[in-house]
């Protein structure tokens, strides 16, 4: 976008080493004030300044995803370092910012860039009027391609970015080194535990009547008595600079036709050939998006290498809940059994 101040830093690769393509990083606009993070640097958003394959989601293309910077992955394009990638993928209505905290980490993959990305009609990515598994794993491969020219990556997915990790995994098995499944199974969902009747709150709200977040936090309360999750969802509550007047940051309309018409709630596997790569699966134990004695069969038949952990006194988002038992389990798995990349 011609005088964007937003510039991708992310990043090219030429005889093997990752090399900054644009502009200098401190040009970019820090996103983790006021987050606890494990270390004082900040992360940062990078978005880039051209739509990919022709616009925003038209006729099935792919849409430009902004991606979320950790410090130590700055700091290795400023040393000219090459390290394997790995990329995170968030959950539905979350963003790369419910990461930031993992991602700032220093002990978090050490050995590895670390980035998460906002999937499309999310966070600060472009919006589309469709939104499948397909487009989105497509949408993350031209990220890749456009913005980091490496061949194979490794992909953490939670919840909704679990199968889009999935997906990838196998549609795409030559560009996937390692995946990892966070809560969520290959398999076909309730409206309920897709949270349809939350979307559909947030479409019929009257955002013009608002005044401030507690107005939407009143409104969405019924819908979503669970104050944490309220506040979650709340995330996505942002002012317009433009108009002054509050909208929401995630397209409701695209997220609400993907779950009505069984495009997000469902999975249909790209391939019978299954994903031969090693796989990890993260469950919460007080979640019921996993059930392992009727989801195991599924989960062996396309991931035959697929290893299960469980953290018993997280739900749904234990990178968030029990971030330490989280990393307990990811870092021992990346470096032991996770294949490992040049």
């Amino acid at each position: 976008r011609k005088g964007s101040s937003v510039m991708p830093v992310l990043l090219g690769r030429a005889a093997g080493r990752f090399r900054e393509i644009v502009r200098p990083l401190s040009r970019l606009s820090p996103t983790c004030t006021g987050v606890p993070c494990h270390t004082k640097a900040r992360c940062e958003f990078v978005r880039g300044d051209k739509l990919f394959s022709g616009g925003a989601g038209a006729d099935g293309a792919a849409v430009e995803l902004a991606s979320l910077v950790p410090p130590r992955l700055k700091d290795a394009v400023a040393n000219d370092e090459s390290m394997p990638l790995t990329l995170i993928l968030h959950g539905l209505l979350g963003s790369a910012t419910n990461w930031r905290s993992v991602v700032a980490r220093p002990d978090v993959l050490a050995g590895r860039y670390v980035c998460a990305l906002d999937l499309r009609n999310h966070g600060r990515s472009a919006h589309a009027e469709t939104m499948t598994y397909p487009q989105m794993a497509r949408d993350v491969l031209e990220f890749v391609d456009t913005h980091l020219g490496v061949r194979e990556i490794s992909v953490i997915g939670h919840s909704m970015g679990g199968k889009v990790a999935m997906e990838l995994a196998l549609a795409y098995p030559e560009r996937i080194a390692n995946l990892v499944v966070v809560d969520i199974s290959p398999v076909a969902y309730s409206g309920t535990l897709m949270h349809t009747a939350i979307i559909e709150a947030m479409a019929v709200m009257d955002l013009s009547a608002l005044t401030s977040p507690a107005d939407a936090r009143a409104a969405l309360k019924e819908v979503i008595p669970n104050a944490e999750t309220r506040e979650f969802v709340l995330t996505n509550l942002v002012v317009d600079p433009a108009t002054k007047k509050y909208k929401w940051k995630v397209n409701v309309a695209a997220i609400h036709r993907g779950l009505t018409s069984g495009g997000l709630t469902g999975f249909s596997a790209p391939s019978a050939t299954p994903f031969a790569g090693p796989c990890l699966w993260i469950k919460g134990g007080k979640s019921k998006y996993i059930d392992p004695l009727a989801h195991s069969e599924v989960m062996h038949t396309h991931f035959p290498l697929c290893e299960m952990h469980t953290i018993d006194n997280s739900g749904h988002w234990p990178h968030h809940e029990t971030p330490q038992a989280f990393l307990d389990i990811l870092n021992p798995w990346f470096a032991t059994k996770a294949r490992k990349l040049p």
